[in-house]
């Protein structure tokens, strides 16, 4: 059982210090922390919402209490994503996977990286183009180093970045909407649906799944940022990671310019 100090200590730190982190001051086992938080909830259950505070929006968080289920629905997003896309690693290279990777002279050595971010994407090849995404010629130089010319290992990448991508996207959702069940659906169907085929099929079309994985992590880093805020607290680090994944984005397609934007919305409707 819990002396006094100890439950004050929990009521404080719960939202602020990980189970571990709360473990190791209490000097006890996470197990047995676990119990004696969740025994803690039902002795004081949350208060029904004040009626002046009734509109007011709270984002999700990731606490001891919630983090089994956020890890199990992660990890059945992942393998269901993953499992509907498995057999695009039986896929050629095809179209604009030629110019960008097999007669691409800049993906095929590491001694390229400086030029990578001085030239456009597809530099090595006869194309000319405006695009501008040296993440994704920096992944395509990286398969190129594990694979050589063979099309499953840069298939499989594409794979394991859209499901990284429904991860997130799942994330993203539940720190939005303070609901795992809508997250959970909302990702899954996102990470299964055939209107991502071709992002996922297509190598060339990897650009989608890098540059939305840095856009969502922006994003998840802002909303908790402003969660931070919400709550009287200051953490900088979340809005250095937010802007420094809002940079990776941009490197990895043009359409991440419309991430501002997205956060003037979100501020505007629900902060």
């Amino acid at each position: 059982m819990l002396n006094k100090e100890e439950r004050a200590f929990i009521k404080k730190n719960k939202d602020k210090l990980s189970l571990k982190e709360m473990a190791d001051k209490l000097g006890m086992r996470a197990k047995i922390l676990t119990k004696e938080i969740k025994r803690l909830e039902r002795e004081h259950p949350a208060q029904p919402v004040k009626a002046g505070e009734a509109g007011k929006y709270r984002p999700g968080s990731i606490s001891s209490s919630n983090i089994k289920k956020v890890i199990g629905c992660a990890i059945f997003i992942f393998i269901a994503t993953f499992s509907v896309y498995f057999n695009t690693m039986e896929n050629d290279f095809i179209w604009d996977d030629e110019y960008l990777i097999l007669n691409n002279s800049q993906v095929k050595s590491f001694s390229h990286i400086d030029n990578v971010f001085k030239t456009y994407v597809g530099f090595g090849s006869e194309n000319v183009n405006t695009f501008y995404r040296p993440l994704q010629e920096l992944s395509n130089m990286l398969d190129y180093f594990l694979w050589g010319e063979d099309p499953m290992g840069f298939h499989l990448t594409n794979v394991l970045l859209h499901s990284a991508f429904a991860i997130l996207a799942f994330i993203f959702i539940f720190y939005v909407s303070a609901n795992i069940p809508v997250a959970f659906i909302a990702a899954l169907l996102l990470g299964v649906h055939p209107v991502n085929t071709e992002a996922v099929a297509y190598i060339a079309g990897r650009a989608d799944s890098l540059y939305s994985i840095f856009f969502l992590l922006s994003l998840i880093s802002f909303v908790r940022y402003s969660g931070h805020i919400i709550k009287g607290k200051n953490c900088l680090m979340l809005i250095i990671s937010a802007n420094i994944f809002f940079i990776l984005a941009l490197l990895s397609k043009e359409v991440s310019l419309v991430l501002p934007l997205l956060v003037i919305l979100y501020i505007f409707f629900l902060c």
